[in-house]
């Protein structure tokens, strides 16, 4: 995926809407059950919220149990970005689903897994 796809992606998802996602501590981020394009704003918003207060970021996945696209997109835009930024993401807790949905579209490598 190149950086413009990328930055596009960070633009969609910010214009997405959806329901919360939770911040359980700082750095700390917790998925939902269903990360759709319905809930890309929130998880969006709560992803930079951990971006911008801490040196790592731990993303917990397992309670996710449905991902679409539009969730794996923000999720690897998101690991792309901290990257650039410097901040290490990690995956606390993994779902199978992810895995499976991001080997399909190709992006599985660059999610750090």
């Amino acid at each position: 995926m190149t950086d413009s796809a990328s930055e596009d992606i960070a633009m969609a998802a910010d214009q997405m809407m959806g329901e919360a996602t939770e911040t359980s501590e700082a750095g700390v981020v917790c998925l939902p059950e269903e990360l759709g394009i319905a809930q890309v704003e929130a998880c969006y918003t709560q992803l930079v919220e951990a971006l911008s207060s801490a040196s790592e970021v731990k993303i917990d996945a397992s309670a996710l149990k449905q991902v679409d696209t539009a969730g794996v997109q923000l999720l690897y835009a998101f690991v792309q970005e901290a990257g650039k930024k410097g901040t290490a993401v990690s995956w606390a807790a993994k779902s199978e689903e992810l895995e499976s949905v991001s080997v399909q579209l190709g992006v599985a490598e660059g999610m750090d897994f």
